[in-house]
């Protein structure tokens, strides 16, 4: 009988949850607020034949309850187990699971994310990727406090403050190493040939970074110039440089986007449209939501002159540095060589949950090249694969892809011993021969 009674008790819980004229009021009154803040409502089953058809069942919700109250009875510590906070651990696990961009964010968070959109915040100058389970620094910019408490390119972060990383989004990991100016950050990290782990205490401040940096003409014919990641004035400083090279007649351009871990969408497309014609397409996207299937196209922006360009790209070329660069290959603009891109094509929304119940950063579409490739989970293979051994990575990230170089002979310098930069200017230099054969021979 109590078995009896107690299924009896969970089927009335469950059924309230789960009534399709429940789902449609809440639905309603969800699209109403939904009409009035002007976020996307997140859609939910019509009518009673599909929530028949949805894949989860009366079956799997009892056995999730059952789970959980077995888990509240039996475990040790009582503190761990209150049935609200349980549920908040199973979602964040729910969708963790899905991929490693997605994330649960409780009221709490999601008010701090709210804030990091509308202000600047102290850091210490890095820029970092998710490496398997990992959490690798691929940039230590130069002057940053990273640099000065002496940071390196390839350290892979442990913990901060103590506290470890593993299971961190990569915004969870940003959020922890931000803070006041002034205040200081303890960092655990694990570099390539200590056997120890190294804890450096890093003085956060405000870290000004140009995201187009190391311009110069190399070979005396070629320019070179790096974006380190596409943020609000990406477009208009490579523009600047384009303008220079002009200036100097150069015959070829390399955009090195090596270790750029992505940045702003509009950004990337605003850059690509330098090189692209008004209107061309620079990428797309495409997922369940009506909202989320979009075409991006060109803008009527200044235009560069129709140099040949290879772009470099490697595994640590993310999100909009792929966009970036698949738009212009696709277009036929650009060369790219290197290795495979790191695969990061994916869109994330914010769906809010209702009042102090968080939101969902949920992954709801993915990037398509014009090509209609798919970026996420694949990256982009180069035209021309120049592939390096572990040694002479760690030698290029230790170089000048970890530091803004303002003289030209110190770049030469450091990219002395680039060889997927010196056989991308080996590139352009048959591309200019053969151009220049070309047109003798008209």
């Amino acid at each position: 009988m109590k078995v009896h009674h107690f299924l009896f008790v969970l089927f009335l819980a469950v059924l309230p949850v789960l009534s399709p004229l429940a789902e449609e009021k809440k639905q309603e009154k969800a699209e109403k607020k939904e009409a009035v803040s002007g976020k996307i409502p997140v859609p939910v089953p019509d009518g009673r034949k599909a929530m028949e058809e949805e894949e989860f069942s009366y079956k799997d919700i009892a056995f999730f309850f059952r789970t959980l109250s077995l888990i509240r009875r039996a475990y040790v510590d009582r503190n761990k187990v209150e049935t609200g906070e349980l549920l908040r651990k199973a979602l964040r696990g729910l969708v963790r699971e899905l991929d490693p961009f997605s994330a649960y964010i409780s009221e709490d968070q999601a008010h701090h994310l709210e804030e990091d959109t509308k202000g600047s915040f102290a850091g210490i100058g890095v820029t970092i990727t998710s490496r398997g389970h990992a959490v690798e620094i691929i940039t230590v910019f130069d002057g940053s406090p990273a640099e000065k408490a002496g940071v390196h390119p390839g350290d892979l972060l442990v913990a901060v403050d103590d506290s470890p990383v593993s299971g961190l989004d990569i915004s969870g990991c940003v959020k922890r190493i931000k803070g006041e100016s002034g205040t200081l950050v303890k960092l655990k990290l694990l570099r390539k040939g200590r056997n120890a782990p190294l804890e450096l205490s890093v003085r956060r401040g405000e870290v000004k970074i140009s995201s187009v940096v190391n311009g110069a003409v190399f070979r005396k014919e070629f320019g070179y110039v790096r974006i380190t990641q596409f943020s609000h004035t990406t477009a208009d400083d490579l523009m600047k440089e384009v303008v220079r090279f002009r200036e100097k007649e150069i015959k070829g351009l390399v955009i090195d986007l090596r270790n750029n871990p992505g940045g702003l969408l509009f950004s990337a497309i605003r850059t690509a449209s330098i090189f692209l014609k008004t209107g061309q397409e620079v990428v797309s996207t495409a997922g369940h939501l009506p909202s989320s299937r979009k075409s991006f196209k060109a803008l009527d922006v200044p235009k560069s002159p129709p140099w040949p360009m290879v772009i470099l790209i490697n595994g640590n070329s993310a999100s909009a540095a792929e966009i970036f660069a698949g738009s212009l290959r696709d277009h036929r603009r650009a060369v790219l060589a290197g290795t495979r891109s790191f695969g990061k094509g994916s869109v994330q929304t914010i769906l809010p949950l209702g009042e102090k119940e968080g939101a969902l950063r949920l992954t709801t579409a993915k990037y398509y090249t014009p090509s209609k490739k798919v970026i996420h989970g694949k990256g982009i293979m180069p035209d021309i694969v120049i592939p390096l051994s572990p040694k002479e990575q760690f030698e290029l990230n230790a170089g000048h892809l970890s530091r803004t170089v303002n003289k030209e002979d110190l770049l030469w310098k450091l990219a002395a011993g680039d060889a997927q930069l010196h056989r991308a200017l080996d590139i352009l230099q048959g591309i200019a021969l053969l151009q220049k054969k070309s047109s003798s021979d008209r």
